[in-house]
């Protein structure tokens, strides 16, 4: 059996972009919580979805900086594991469950990219930077403290695309219920070579990750300000916010060990 989930797929699997589950991650978030225009959100729902109605357009960016290992016996391998995402999330309904949808996703790595495309990432690439936070004390170090401030930005073919700030006020127990709802994708695949049926997907189904073992640490909350400008070659700036609220900063540790396909699209031959 192949060992590996895309290509290239030699017999010892090594070469593969994406190694068998599960994965394991962790990571530094920065989230920002913030309102778009409801009918800019409601466009970039897609199949299946609805707006939630009493969000009123409400989303979340957020900033990743995460590591991962592949499986259970492989320690973390400082550079291909190593990756930062920028994504949004809007607040949308599916057969009455609340959930969120990944709209727009960048990431700073090529196999990271690839791999988002088996979960249903919509990912693609960007330059992606945020704030870390050291332990030890100083004036770069970016302390988990009251008054210190983050940022994180997104670039796009050398493009600012996002940029946000999020000033420390407090620190808090649990930062679960930002991530409260369940995060759905839509997992699409074209069929080509098909004698002019290239719009008859081979796969197109709404998706939602198996997670478990998930962990909050160092949670903070503070005062925040997110700016998507307009851009002309990309459409995030459709979903520029019309109110900011509050920002977060957390570790997470997870595990995520397969996909679920909530709906299928796929119309019968």
């Amino acid at each position: 059996m192949i060992d590996g989930h895309l290509v290239p797929n030699p017999p010892a699997g090594r070469a593969a972009e994406s190694l068998a589950l599960p994965w394991h991650y962790a990571g530094d978030f920065l989230a920002i919580e913030f309102w778009a225009s409801p009918e800019a959100t409601e466009a970039a729902l897609g199949a299946a979805l609805t707006p939630d109605q009493g969000a009123n357009g409400h989303a979340w960016a957020l900033f990743a900086d995460w590591q991962l290992t592949p499986r259970d016996d492989e320690p973390p391998d400082s550079a291909p594991v190593q990756y930062r995402e920028f994504c949004v999330l809007l607040d949308a309904m599916w057969r009455g469950t609340s959930v969120v949808r990944r709209t727009h996703v960048y990431v700073d790595q090529a196999s990271t990219m690839a791999r988002g495309w088996v979960q249903g990432y919509p990912r693609k690439l960007g330059a992606v930077s945020q704030t870390r936070s050291f332990a030890t004390p100083g004036r770069a170090s970016a302390a988990l403290a009251a008054g210190t401030r983050l940022s994180g930005s997104l670039s796009v073919c050398g493009l600012r695309q996002a940029e946000a700030t999020i000033t420390l006020r407090e620190s808090m127990n649990d930062a679960s219920h930002i991530l409260r709802r369940p995060t759905v994708s839509l997992r699409y695949l074209p069929l080509f070579a098909s004698e002019g049926r290239h719009d008859r997907p081979r796969v197109h189904e709404l998706v939602t990750d198996i997670a478990d073992n998930v962990r909050f640490a160092n949670a903070w909350r503070g005062d925040a300000d997110l700016h998507i400008p307009r851009s002309v070659h990309k459409d995030l700036d459709a979903l520029a916010p019309v109110r900011v609220g509050k920002g977060y900063r957390w570790s997470m540790s997870c595990t995520v060990s397969d996909v679920r396909v909530l709906e299928s699209f796929i119309e019968p031959v």
